[in-house]
């Protein structure tokens, strides 16, 4: 919420189209490299912590402590687990 409201409200511009363009080919590549299939690009995983940095970063925000990303990775092995 608070990376989008950095943009809506207009108080850093968005990247341009290319530098977007550039960041999604490049994080594609890189997760096909770990032989993840195009429909798997929305899985995160252990790299979530790296994924709201990189929010945080863009957005010249305050990173999340890196508790939050533990508990979620936590939450989410607990979840696979009890399946």
């Amino acid at each position: 919420v608070r990376f989008a409201l950095t943009f809506w409200l207009n108080k850093k511009p968005l990247p341009s189209k290319e530098t977007m363009l550039f960041d999604e080919a490049t994080e594609f590549e890189k997760k096909k490299h770990l032989g993840l299939e195009k429909r798997h690009f929305h899985m995160m995983g252990p790299e979530q912590g790296a994924y709201y940095d990189d929010l945080a970063d863009t957005a010249g925000l305050p990173r999340l402590p890196h508790v939050l990303t533990k508990l979620h990775n936590e939450s989410s092995k607990r979840f696979l687990d009890d399946l």
